[in-house]
């Protein structure tokens, strides 16, 4: 499978110019027959990648090979999060939490008390080494640590809507995209959750979102055209389509990615 990937690692908050930058996407391959569902990167170097049976892909060189890592798991990984170049998780199917220290060449579960459960794990954020927020597509909960997955919580969401995506930029503010295009945003490390108007009242049907934040105001959304329903996400977020902004979720403003993916 080939990867498109667009690497956020500056620091200064400056929303990005995709127009004006041609050769940011570059095409990779993989080398893997799986379907491949979420990238992540601590630097222009280290990354890895997760997706279907169980695969776990690394790569220590800007993706120019990539390397499978054993996760002893024969699901569906969602999501993966890396601190730095060694400490890690990846979440998804069955309710399933791993967990690295050596840059993935081991894993180990966590949370097993919550398989019986078959959670689908589908989102997942970790602003540091120990405080971390797992989602599930769907229900009313979602799992908390503080000791960095040695001990995983549930707790009460709030909400039932279905969501696809979390981001969190410290213990306190953090980020869910609902899959029906809504994005909730709280500053009580989830206590709390309040709907951010700059996304949902553009009525977007949303198949497919990610999200990502470099400060408390300053963020990306992607996503795919929904598929057999509403075509109000086409106004805002066709296929290939970014968004970014600049106060914290309340207004945002859309860019080509140039993928047209």
């Amino acid at each position: 499978m080939s990867i498109a990937t667009l690497i956020f690692t500056g620091r200064e908050p400056v929303p990005p110019s995709l127009d004006s930058a041609p050769g940011l996407w570059k095409s990779q391959i993989s080398h893997s027959t799986a379907n491949l569902l979420d990238v992540t990167f601590v630097d222009s170097n280290n990354g890895w990648i997760v997706g279907s049976n169980g695969t776990i892909l690394h790569t220590s060189d800007g993706g120019n090979v990539w390397e499978r890592q054993n996760s002893n798991e024969n699901i569906e990984f969602a999501r993966v999060v890396f601190v730095d170049a060694a400490e890690g998780w990846a979440v998804g199917k069955l309710g399933i939490i791993l967990h690295t220290s050596d840059g993935g060449n081991t894993w180990t579960r966590q949370g097993d008390e919550f398989t019986t459960l078959r959670l689908n794990l589908i989102a997942l954020a970790f602003p540091d080494r120990l405080n971390g927020w797992a989602f599930t597509e769907s229900g009313s909960f979602m799992l908390t640590t503080n000791d960095g997955g040695e001990t995983w919580n549930r707790e009460f969401l709030g909400y039932t809507s279905n969501r696809s995506d979390a981001f969190f930029t410290n213990t306190r503010n953090g980020w869910v995209i609902q899959s029906g295009g809504g994005l909730t945003h709280t500053s009580d490390g989830g206590s709390t959750w309040d709907s951010e108007p700059g996304i949902a009242e553009r009525g977007i049907s949303v198949r497919a979102s990610r999200v990502f934040f470099l400060d408390d105001d300053h963020g990306w959304i992607a996503g795919s055209r929904s598929k057999g329903s509403s075509v109000e996400f086409t106004k805002f977020l066709s296929d290939g389509m970014v968004a970014f902004t600049t106060d914290g979720g309340r207004t945002w403003t859309r860019r080509d990615s140039g993928t047209g993916r």
